[in-house]
């Protein structure tokens, strides 16, 4: 099936959903996203999803009245993880979302329509209507700086408290922001921070963000003369560099090229190997972590907080009490039980998300953006005032040397939170400020994701020397989804995915508010359970 006969076989559904951190002014995006698609023949639908949770208010037992902004974001942060949690399911908001869709669906006349849910909050979000909705569902991630959002949420909490000064409000925006990033002890908690990555495109909506839309809606629809940007192609080529690390921990690329575009140098975070560079497949002997089956920078990071802890128990600072006066659980513990005490301390998590344990300088791994750099030093490539592309936001340890080699800006997609380049660089390092003057500015990549890059760039099915030949443009009277790798995608596949998958959400549903105990995967499959198509 060609993507000119897409249309003619029923793909008229869109799926698109937002991801932004609170604080990020969601509003003039969601118009310019409804125009943008309207232009095309798209009726726009917006679907909130904290809106949703009034639905299942009852079972989740939370009383959603509020005074004020403040009190509405927790609140519905409170009810959003207690609904997750009541499930068993991450993606148990996104599956009351596909319901609303069903229904805005039966009840339109348009032909074809755009769903824009606002916003998602966990992972298994995204992957539910990635499974549902294959490449007609395309996911947001909306960038806006610290600053702005924390500036624009204290001042609509401000408003609703009827104040004037919103800089009193500045701390309760930053905690609501902390918490809607990572809430690290809820594995149904927010996780805005883990889905903001996963995206397909993202926007800067602090800037240019109207004109980055309509490009991205109608380079989806199939708008063949839209080509790459050079950030876009250089985190293409970064993702790319990525798919060579063996790493034990997480595959990272990086690429430095020329402020127009011009590749000078890639890395991947990979063992180093003797001669200079970094193992390849095939290398004898191979040094890569995996061959020797251990990851040493946990093993140090261990060995670090047995020394400590040792410490503690031969000067006598071991807890025989709790602060009740009954019996610690560390009460008998001596000198010689160190490796005991530190394996307790670290099962009962008392050490998660330390800085101990959060330790990287062990790795024997060279860094993706370290071995771009000495990829450019072996061979005499001058990076100063080159961008580099990366993967992931640098280390500490990388940015001391992205700024001492000169390079002039950098772009990241994933978050490292263990990261301190904020606090040892603040005299050479800006993060997300586009302009900043004589530092080096750390700004999160916008544009086209590297996991579409392919689908939306690649033509097919399409003579654009004819196009031009015949003196015709894309426009939006043919306009058609790009679906890459899947072009026999149809709304038949979509809605036989979609009625198989929200019938077993609803049977959950129903599960839970019944008070049922029983397991969901000991009674699939009988009469009472939903089948599949």
């Amino acid at each position: 099936m060609t993507a000119a006969s897409i249309l003619e076989h029923g793909l008229k559904d869109i799926v698109i959903g937002l991801v932004a951190p609170i604080g990020t002014d969601l509003e003039p995006f969601c118009q310019a996203l409804a125009n943008s698609f309207r232009r095309l023949g798209y009726a726009s639908h917006q679907v909130r999803l904290s809106g949703l949770l009034d639905e299942v208010k009852e079972l989740i037992g939370l009383d959603l009245n509020y005074s004020n902004e403040e009190a509405r974001y927790d609140k519905y942060m409170k009810a959003g993880s207690s609904f997750r949690t009541k499930l068993g399911r991450g993606d148990a908001l996104s599956m009351l979302a596909v319901g609303a869709i069903r229904e805005l669906r039966s009840q339109s006349t348009e032909a074809k329509h755009a769903f824009i849910l606002r916003s998602l909050k966990h992972p298994d979000e995204v992957t539910s209507l990635r499974n549902i909705y294959g490449p007609a569902f395309l996911l947001f991630s909306l960038a806006s700086s610290r600053t702005a959002r924390v500036k624009h949420l204290a001042s609509r909490i401000c408003r609703t408290q009827q104040e004037f000064d919103s800089t009193k409000f500045l701390p309760n925006a930053e905690q609501l922001i902390n918490r809607d990033q990572q809430e690290p002890d809820d594995l149904m908690g927010q996780k805005v921070g883990k889905v903001f990555p996963l995206a397909d495109f993202f926007i800067d909506v602090d800037h240019g963000m109207e004109v980055a839309t309509n490009r991205l809606v109608e380079l989806f629809l199939g708008n063949v003369f839209i080509t790459p940007t050079a950030s876009e192609q250089g985190m293409f080529l970064a993702h790319a560099s990525a798919w060579r690390s063996a790493s034990l921990q997480r595959q990272v690329g990086a690429v430095i090229a020329t402020q127009d575009g011009n590749v000078v140098c890639v890395g991947t975070n990979e063992v180093p190997k003797t001669g200079g560079g970094l193992y390849w497949e095939g290398d004898e002997p191979d040094g890569r972590d995996f061959k020797r089956r251990d990851e040493i920078n946990d093993d140090m990071k261990h060995r670090m907080f047995v020394e400590v802890v040792q410490r503690m128990l031969d000067s006598g600072m071991a807890y025989a009490k709790n602060s009740d006066g009954s019996q610690h659980e560390l009460a008998g513990f001596g000198t010689s039980d160190a490796q005991k005490v530190a394996a307790w301390l670290i099962e009962k998590r008392y050490m998660d998300n330390t800085r101990i344990m959060g330790v990287i300088e062990f790795g024997r791994c060279v860094h993706a953006e370290m071995a771009a750099l000495m990829d450019a030093a072996r061979r005499g490539a001058a990076v100063d005032g080159c961008f580099l592309y990366s993967t992931t936001f640098p280390c500490h340890e990388c940015a001391r040397h992205i700024v001492a080699a000169g390079i002039r800006k950098v772009y990241y997609i994933e978050p490292y939170p263990k990261s301190l380049v904020n606090e040892l660089y603040p005299d050479s390092v800006r993060i997300e400020d586009i302009e900043c003057g004589n530092v080096v500015s750390f700004v999160p990549f916008v544009g086209v994701a590297p996991r579409r890059y392919q689908d939306l760039f690649k033509v097919i099915d399409v003579d654009r020397k004819k196009l031009v030949m015949h003196a015709k443009e894309w426009k939006p009277d043919i306009a058609n989804p790009r679906l890459g790798e899947y072009p026999s995608r149809t709304q038949r596949i979509n809605m036989a995915a979609e009625k198989a998958a929200f019938e077993q959400f609803r049977w959950d549903l129903e599960r839970v508010k019944s008070g049922s105990n029983q397991a969901q995967e000991g009674v699939v499959g009988s009469a009472n359970a939903p089948s599949s198509p």
